[in-house]
């Protein structure tokens, strides 16, 4: 039985959080915004229990539901994205013996950047 506390948080970076002296991506959108490759994904002491995570992004993305399992490529179950704001992540994480745990993250990507002027909200 896993424990009622799950030690497991979700982060974001500009940077692939397995390889970490990577490029960061960037891109201008058809209306001129500022896009950035966001890294969403879980780390933690307990990381080795989750099975698999569902998580939900800002609702204007066309795509805003993702699940992804755990495999031997992506155990931090990583999530690359394209964005240009800052808005909360909310995640349901199912442990690999059945439980569930809800867990929400506001990005926090600009610290990243040497100077940041990106939109809040």
């Amino acid at each position: 039985m896993i424990q009622d506390d799950l030690q497991i948080e979700i982060k974001d970076s500009l940077f692939d959080p397995d390889q970490r002296e990577g490029k960061m991506g960037f891109k201008r959108s058809s209306s001129s915004k500022n896009l950035y490759k966001v890294w969403i994904y879980l780390d933690g002491r307990d990381i080795g229990l989750v099975d698999k995570v569902t998580y939900k992004l800002h609702p204007s993305f066309r795509k805003p539901i993702h699940h992804i399992r755990r495999d031997s490529a992506n155990s931090l179950f990583k999530l690359p994205i394209w964005t240009w704001g800052i808005f909360h992540v909310y995640a349901e994480v199912k442990t690999i013996d059945g439980g569930r745990y809800n867990l929400a993250h506001k990005l926090e990507y600009f610290k990243d950047l040497p100077s940041a002027k990106i939109r809040m909200g």
